[in-house]
């Protein structure tokens, strides 16, 4: 694994020789096929792109190179909804049962507790569904949503936890068609990229990059299979250039330009919802402190989204204050290049007048996983969207290992071993964020898998 973090400590501030440099580094260090960042530090745009955005042809990423935005259209419906709550349009507190009048009579309880709101901070509470599966990637619809909400688990209280669930923006996006009689896609071209002369595309362009992971030294090309129709208003077949992306944020420090209300980032970026402290593992990605009305807050004043798929990473970060957006982009999913990079070029070009993200504690902070409890005490299997379900065993001398009945050669997801009262060995082939924690509610075993919460069945 790269430490970048060691490499640019000493770097000197940000310009557009030294970021070149940089994003030219890291590709030659192997991190990465292909690399872009770009940036609007008061009013002066800085782009500059490195390596490859196909391996195969050899062609070069530049500025023309479009990034699969998969979840950051979650970002845009949220601006739709915020703009239409200010018209008076929509309720950001009303329960979703006023606008979807057909699931609330299959199920009244869900939808008089689950409001807007909810939707919008992902804490909604029900269990939600595994988008990995095919059946709910492309085989899914309004009528199969509203049968598999109707019987699905209210997990949590509505607004208790953070769960990141796909499906809450494509009840999200029902509403905001029912109400505008507009899809959420049509609005949100619009409403946003028209008045920024932005270009509509799908990842069918032959401007987008091409999706790779890593794998024994190499670069895999997997392709790019976006979900179905059912999935637009929260993980649609749209491509944007970096420049593109950093157009949005540029509007979103002079909201009147979308002609949004002026209090949109404080709405974006409102701690609604707080997620778990956890134990991150080296090379994780950072998640954020809290989660507003459709923005993630990584640390005071720092606000943005991701949008990544298994073989692309495309991110926005903005600082109002600093007049500050910035979107790097990666044809390959590594969260620990992005993140990093994200915090150099913000202390870079802020002074570090902004903090470092949470340390990515590897081998300490063991009582900081179980909240001080004993750790077979969260031993049993555990329901939640992503994975489904996870397996967790936990053994008299302190190990403790996750594990998915779906995952493939049954490799656990998470493998812990305690060395010393203070110290213990992890294994994962995907780092993650972990946090094991008691509901106060009802004293049930909860896990913070990531950005998903998962409670327990049976033990």
């Amino acid at each position: 694994m790269i430490h970048l973090s060691d490499q640019l400590n000493d770097r000197a501030p940000i310009t557009e020789e030294s970021l070149q440099a940089l994003v030219d580094s890291i590709v030659k260090e192997g991190a990465v096929p292909g690399i872009g960042v770009a940036l609007s530090h008061k009013k002066n745009r800085i782009e500059c792109y490195a390596g490859k955005s196909d391996l195969e042809a050899h062609t070069d990423m530049t500025h023309l190179g479009r990034f699969e935005i998969s979840c950051m259209m979650k970002l845009f419906v949220a601006l739709i909804s915020i703009k239409m709550a200010a018209a008076g349009q929509m309720g950001l507190s009303a329960p979703i049962g006023t606008y979807l009048t057909d699931l609330h009579i299959r199920a009244p309880s869900k939808t008089t507790a689950i409001c807007v709101s909810h939707l919008l901070s992902h804490s909604s509470g029900y269990r939600g569904l595994n988008i990995q599966e095919a059946r709910v990637k492309w085989g899914f619809s309004w009528k199969k949503m509203m049968e598999y909400f109707e019987s699905t688990e209210q997990l949590f209280f509505p607004g208790q936890y953070f769960n990141y669930e796909h499906s809450e923006h494509a009840l999200l996006g029902e509403i905001i068609g029912r109400i505008s009689g507009v899809s959420p896609t049509e609005l949100v071209q619009r409403e946003i990229f028209s008045p920024l002369e932005l270009r509509w595309a799908t990842t069918k362009h032959s401007d987008v990059v091409k999706s790779y992971i890593a794998k024994g030294g190499q670069f895999i090309n997997v392709g790019i299979t976006p979900p179905g129709t059912f999935w637009s208003a929260s993980l649609p077949d749209v491509a944007m250039t970096l420049g593109e992306i950093l157009s949005v944020g540029e509007a979103l420090l002079s909201p009147p330009r979308l002609s949004l209300p002026d209090q949109v980032m404080s709405q974006l970026s409102v701690p609604f919802i707080a997620l778990k402290r956890a134990f991150r593992m080296r090379g994780a990605e950072q998640l954020p402190i809290h989660f507003g009305l459709g923005g993630a807050c990584y640390s005071d004043g720092i606000i943005g989204h991701n949008g990544s798929t298994m073989g692309q990473s495309c991110a926005l970060r903005i600082i109002q204050e600093e007049e500050l957006s910035i979107v790097i982009g990666m044809n390959v999913w590594s969260p620990q290049v992005r993140d990093v990079l994200f915090d150099f070029v913000i202390r870079s070009l802020t002074d570090a007048r902004y903090p470092k993200g949470p340390p990515a504690s590897h081998d300490s902070g063991y009582d900081n996983l179980f909240q001080g409890n004993d750790p077979r005490k969260f031993a049993g299997s555990y329901i939640g969207s992503y994975h489904g379900t996870l397996n967790v065993t936990a053994g008299d001398d302190g190990s403790v290992r996750i594990s998915s009945p779906t995952n493939k050669g049954h490799v656990p997801l998470f493998e812990l071993k305690r060395k010393t009262e203070e110290q213990v060995t992890i294994k994962a082939p995907t780092p993650m964020s972990v946090a094991f924690f008691a509901d106060p509610v009802d004293g049930a075993a909860c896990l913070a898998w990531g950005s998903y919460t998962y409670k327990r069945i049976r033990c």
